[in-house]
């Protein structure tokens, strides 16, 4: 159970430095961040733009596919939810319905990510329906659909501040 644990909470912690050293500093992750610690440096590193802006998407999709496993709410599997959630979002910033820019390479990252996650790693996890307990997983799958929010580009600066 510890190793599926780091399977989900790793690729968390790598996108949260990548969003915090590499990704713009108008992301609400990194706002409030700055508003308790000195703003950290920004690198400026010579680093693949899939790894910054691709590699965070498809990270997150692995994390939550492997949180939803075996995890329903009523007969649909939860599973497909950060799949479902990803074209989704890549469909408004399609339409230019939220900040954002459309990127193809995150559809294609989503759908590998989500293949590894729901294919090759094995959920040691019984099925059970969402938030019937409250227990550690839900806490996770809460806290990786906040992840999602945290990261969006916030245009309003001020966003904590008022």
């Amino acid at each position: 159970m510890k190793k599926y644990h780091v399977y989900i909470i790793l690729p968390l912690i790598i996108s949260l430095i990548i969003y915090t050293f590499f990704r713009s500093e108008n992301i609400i992750i990194n706002q409030i961040i700055y508003d308790f610690y000195p703003k950290p440096h920004h690198f400026t590193l010579n680093i693949s733009n899939f790894l910054i802006y691709n590699l965070p998407q498809g990270l997150w999709v692995f994390s939550a596919t492997l949180i939803s496993k075996n995890l329903y709410i009523k007969k649909f599997n939860l599973a497909f939810l950060p799949l479902i959630f990803s074209f989704y979002i890549e469909t408004i910033q399609y339409f230019h319905l939220t900040n954002g820019t459309f990127d193809s390479w995150d559809l294609i990252t989503a759908v590998i990510s989500f293949i590894m996650a729901y294919f090759f790693v094995s959920c040691p996890y019984k099925k059970e329906q969402l938030f019937y307990t409250f227990n550690f997983r839900t806490i996770l799958f809460s806290f990786s659909y906040l992840i999602v929010f945290l990261s969006v580009y916030n245009t309003n600066h001020y966003f904590l501040n008022n």
